[in-house]
């Protein structure tokens, strides 16, 4: 082999070099052929774990005033507490209700919890008002009866003289007509 200069000797160093890659007949590589494969890794999410805190609903909430029952529950961590009347429907708060119920009473809850109260208002202290005083009739007063005629007798005028009754009129005590000489009236004038 001669060896050129030029593009015939490239030619030759090309020719040489694919062929040197060629063996016998049993000794052929077979091209491989190669199929890009794609490679998922799955990474999980990243995970939060969030903590509720739990308490304890207590049981000794029966009876007590509606508005003590939140005030309670809400220091327990509890701020979802809904009252509701007798009715189902729910109560403005006020020291006028008192509890008949609690939905979980006793049991260990999440505070995130919705906790359901039933209340009553509370019993009117109806004061009985005072009975009227009595006011006992009195009697009218007795009609006015003059006082029943003193029975006045005078034997005659010189008698009525010496009462110092003289002189006396008609209707008077102590006149009469046979004292009444004229009957004009007046006796012992």
């Amino acid at each position: 082999m001669e060896l050129r200069t030029g593009a015939r000797t490239v030619a030759a160093v090309a020719l040489i070099t694919v062929l040197s890659g060629c063996g016998a007949a049993g000794n052929v590589a077979v091209p491989r052929t190669t199929t890009p494969s794609a490679t998922t890794t799955t990474t999980p999410p990243p995970t939060t774990t969030t903590t509720v805190a739990m308490a304890t609903i207590p049981n000794d909430l029966v009876g007590k005033s509606a508005k003590d029952v939140q005030a309670e529950l809400n220091s327990l961590g509890f701020w979802d507490v809904n009252v509701y009347g007798p009715d189902g429907s729910p109560v403005v708060l006020t020291d006028a209700w008192h509890v008949v119920s609690v939905d979980g009473v006793g049991t260990n809850a999440p505070t995130t919890s919705r906790i359901t109260v039933r209340a009553e208002p509370n019993p009117t202290t109806t004061v009985a008002p005072p009975p009227p005083p009595q006011t006992t009739e009195q009697a009218p007063p007795p009609a006015y009866t003059p006082p029943a005629p003193v029975e006045v007798y005078y034997k005659n005028c010189a008698a009525a003289r010496a009462a110092g009754a003289a002189p006396l009129y008609r209707g008077q005590p102590g006149y009469r007509a046979a004292l009444d000489r004229d009957n004009d009236g007046i006796a012992c004038e």
